[in-house]
């Protein structure tokens, strides 16, 4: 029996929506406090990692600060548009058409029907330049007991072991 790899279950959770939380307007935010957790599970083919499903509203004027995630995490934009810089390393972009090209570094503007595939350890920030909140779904994969994101300024956790 073939298994079905990780990325494809994150896709398919991608269509999943639920109610935007809001946020004050015209401020940075953290990305880790801005999600709402939509279910996060335990994949029997990823052991010791979590596989999480997340719905964000970035408010216009509002700045996503510098952060990288200890996993992988696809974003995808359902409505609105995002100025998205990569600080150091690289992503996948997937534009409205669903062609993908792997950027970074390097400033993109990720727009309704398109979003990112966030590699592990990639440096990144992100800004709602607009006049109008940006809803986003992302899926994440990452080690149990990491932190979903990691602010520039704050040390790298380290994992516990998997159990």
């Amino acid at each position: 029996m073939r298994s079905i790899h990780p990325l494809i279950i994150l896709s398919a959770l991608l269509l999943t929506l639920a109610p935007a939380l809001a946020l004050a307007q015209d401020q940075v935010i953290d990305e880790s406090e801005t999600g709402s957790d939509l279910g996060i599970t335990q994949p029997a083919t990823a052991p010791g990692q979590e596989l999480g499903l997340w719905k964000n509203s970035v408010p216009a004027g509002s700045i996503l600060g510098a952060h990288t995630h200890p996993g992988w995490q696809v974003v995808h934009i359902t409505d609105g548009e995002l100025e998205y810089t990569i600080t150091s390393g690289t992503g996948t972009l997937i534009h409205e058409d669903g062609s993908t090209e792997i950027v970074g570094p390097g400033t993109y503007t990720l727009r309704a029907g398109g979003g990112i595939v966030e590699n592990p350890d990639t440096w990144h920030h992100a800004e709602n330049i607009t006049s109008r909140p940006v809803e986003i779904v992302a899926a994440t994969l990452y080690l149990k007991g990491l932190p979903l994101s990691i602010p520039l300024a704050s040390p790298v956790p380290e994992a516990s072991p998997a159990s």
